[in-house]
């Protein structure tokens, strides 16, 4: 008897359960970078997150939000429909470093 409701309530939880859980889809991009910027990267996201599982991900994933934040604050403003290059993007990186790494 008590086998039979603790199976039923288990079924009950792990049903509820199944129906909160949301499924992130994830993207994966492979970029080369000159090497003293990976380790500058790295060293920094070792800084701030540590060395745990993900922090290179969470790290990428807020510059990239901030690069295009950026960018559309300067394409509103200067209507430039062109590319930004490797090196502007850098710039901008080491521009906002002290925001983000401090």
């Amino acid at each position: 008897m008590h086998k039979r409701i603790f199976a039923d309530l288990h079924k009950r939880i792990f049903a509820d359960l199944h129906k909160n859980i949301v499924v992130k889809a994830m993207g994966k991009i492979s970029i080369m970078i000159p090497d003293d910027l990976e380790k500058e990267f790295r060293d920094e996201v070792a800084r701030r997150f540590g060395f745990r599982k993900g922090s290179m991900s969470k790290a990428l994933e807020e510059a990239i939000r901030l690069w295009i934040e950026i960018n559309r604050k300067n394409s509103n403003i200067t209507h430039n429909t062109d590319r930004v290059s490797g090196d502007e993007l850098v710039k901008c990186f080491d521009e906002c470093k002290g925001l983000y790494f401090s």
